[in-house]
Parts: C-alpha cells; sequence; structure tokens
C-alpha cells in the first residue's frame, strides 16, 4: 500500500492510500501541486481498496445510492467504467472514503493512463468543495493571474478560452495562480493549480490550450520524464477585477456593458452548477450523492443555493471592476488586450 498526501493552503488536508501508483502519476493526481509528505491528520482520507459495505438500515435510492446517518454507499458507471463508493464522516470535520474499480479498467483506452481520474472527478472533487465551504471558503471556478499583489480573475465555461487568457497574460509578465479554479475568501485570492503538470506542457511546448493528436503524445513522455514547472506561481493575492467569458460563434471579440453584480454573481451561480453536471467527456452529475443524501436528511446542506451563493459571494466582488466578453471559437493571441488589466 503506497500513499499520497495534499495539503491546500493549511485549510484542507488530503490523504490517499492505493495499493500502487500508475504509469503517469499526474494525469490522477490532478492537486499534486499540493503534495505533501502527508504531515498532520487527514481531513479527508481516501482508501483504494476492495471492500464489503455494511448496509443494514441504509436507506436506498434510485437503486445505487444506499444511505444512512453519515454514510454513502454506490454503485455507478460511466464509458463502460464501474465502480464503487463508500462514504463515512460526512457531516463530521474528518470524511473517510473507500474506493473500488475493476482491473479491467486496466484493459480499456486511454483509462488505462489514469484509472484514478473518476475517483478524482465524481468523488474527491465535490467533497473538496463541500468541505472548503464549511470553512468559509469559495471555490470557484475560474483562471487567475497575479501582477503587483493583485489578482485578475478569468470565468467562464469549459472550452471558453481561460487557459489561453492566462498563457498570454503570462508572456505579458503576469504570475500564474490558476488557469481553471482558485479559492476565494472575501477578497483573498488563494492558488488552486489543477493539473499543473498539464499547464506546465501548454506553456512550455504550446502556447495554447488546445492540443492535436501527435501533441497528446508529446504530452505522455512529458508527464513521464518532466518535473519542472519553469514558471512562477503565486499562492496569494488580493482580488483587483473580474472578467467573465461567454463563448459565441460571432466572427469577433465583443465587451458587453448590459451586466451589473447581481447578473453577474448569478451567472457565476450558474457556471457553478454547469462545471457540476459535465466534465470533460463525462455528463452525469458530479456529487448527485450528496443530492440523494439530502433526499434523505434534508436538514443537511452541502452547497448553497442562488440566493445564498449571491449574498456569499457580494463580500468578495462588492466594489470590484468586472466585465463580460463574448469570445470566438476560434482563439486569437490579441483578445487579450480587451481585458484591460494591468
Amino acid at each position: 500500500m503506497k500513499s499520497i498526501s495534499y495539503n491546500i493552503h493549511d485549510w484542507l488536508r488530503i490523504k490517499i492510500d492505493s495499493p500502487s501508483w500508475h504509469l503517469i502519476k499526474d494525469l490522477n493526481c490532478l492537486y499534486s501541486y499540493f503534495e505533501t509528505e502527508g504531515d498532520g491528520v487527514p481531513d479527508l482520507s481516501v482508501k483504494i481498496k476492495n471492500f464489503v459495505p455494511d448496509l443494514d438500515g441504509c436507506f436506498s435510492l434510485d437503486h445505487k445510492y444506499y444511505i444512512k446517518k453519515d454514510f454513502i454507499f454506490l454503485e455507478d458507471s460511466d464509458k463502460k467504467l464501474k465502480w464503487r463508493v463508500q462514504i463515512e464522516g460526512l457531516e463530521g470535520d474528518r470524511v473517510k472514503v473507500t474506493y473500488f474499480s475493476p482491473k479491467t479498467i486496466y484493459t480499456k483506452f486511454p483509462w488505462m493512463f489514469f484509472p484514478d481520474l473518476v475517483l478524482h472527478l465524481y468523488v474527491i472533487e465535490p467533497l473538496v468543495e463541500m468541505m472548503l465551504l464549511r470553512k468559509g471558503l469559495v471555490l470557484l471556478h475560474a483562471g487567475a493571474v497575479n501582477k503587483d499583489g493583485k489578482a485578475y480573475l478569468i470565468a467562464g465555461r469549459g472550452g471558453t478560452h481561460k487557459t489561453n487568457f492566462v498563457l498570454d497574460l503570462m508572456k505579458r509578465r503576469f504570475d500564474y495562480m490558476s488557469d481553471d479554479r482558485v479559492i476565494l475568501k472575501g477578497k483573498e485570492v488563494f492558488s488552486f493549480p489543477h493539473s499543473i503538470s498539464l499547464f506546465s506542457f501548454n506553456y512550455h511546448h504550446l502556447g495554447r490550450e488546445e492540443m492535436s493528436w501527435l501533441e497528446r503524445v508529446k504530452l505522455f513522455f512529458f508527464l513521464r520524464k518532466n518535473k519542472r514547472l519553469g514558471f512562477k506561481v503565486v499562492d496569494y493575492s488580493r482580488l483587483e477585477a473580474l472578467t467573465l467569458l461567454i463563448l459565441t460563434n460571432k466572427p469577433s471579440l465583443v465587451v458587453r456593458e448590459d451586466f451589473d453584480l447581481q447578473g453577474i454573481l448569478r451567472m457565476l451561480w450558474f457556471n457553478q452548477m454547469m462545471e457540476r453536471t459535465s466534465y470533460v467527456s463525462h455528463k452525469t452529475i458530479i456529487g448527485k450523492y450528496l443530492e440523494a443524501y439530502r433526499f434523505v436528511f434534508p436538514e443537511s446542506k452541502f452547497f448553497p443555493n442562488e440566493r445564498e451563493w449571491e449574498k456569499f459571494l457580494m463580500s468578495s466582488f462588492q466594489d470590484i471592476p468586472f466585465r463580460v466578453i463574448e469570445v470566438p471559437e476560434k482563439w486569437e493571441s490579441h483578445f487579450v488586450e480587451k481585458l484591460a488589466i494591468g
């Protein structure tokens, strides 16, 4: 049994025990930037092993969720992949997860290269978001760069060129914080690099987000051999401005002027919700087991509703300049000039 530990800014400690680590660890461990030696008691403990759940006294929902107080067991599948998960201590400070996926995953391409990605996407990510919220921290789906102690956020759905904006801003001497998620605490912004080695490959070899098949092969060898970042990561900065991106099929970029702060906060809310209902090729609801638990125990709460979310974010974005930009599908480097930051 091998272990890997993460420490997310001393707020959240995660430990994962696995019988082995895989061919490309960085594709299985999305939080590799936060990897640590394992100091302290983990808030979230994950064991990857075969197990038999204790389902006595459980409620059964949708023929796959088995629920009792502080406990969830589920069996699920996606893209012909199957797994089962047991979660204990859900409403406490220490959450324990047991996860198992049949070895047939190692025979399926391309999943053989990142067999634990399902665990991270479907189980660990919603739990991390939930546990950070309990500490008054928002895991916001947005990229961020830093300059002179000021953080500039770039939010939007997948495919809106957040990563391309971050890459081009780095060419203009901005420092990297994230290209996909950040942690907000009021007007304080904390880095949350997600798949940092993948971004490092884009930074060093592509200068853009999109990848051809040949470039994906090069990525494979890069992740196998290269561990350097080659750029600075800023972990803390003060919120200075927000840009929200909307992808369109228009031929040119358009700066919108018809949004107020409440409209922006609602868009951020829907962006957050949509992120839980589709991720990469997956189209099932991320963290749906938490909603199943709330059906049985409606007094339990894991994520804020829209009104609570707006109130929660108002402390962050009140008096912060913002803009909404419609972005064409094809990226052009001069788009970054429309951000008008720095």
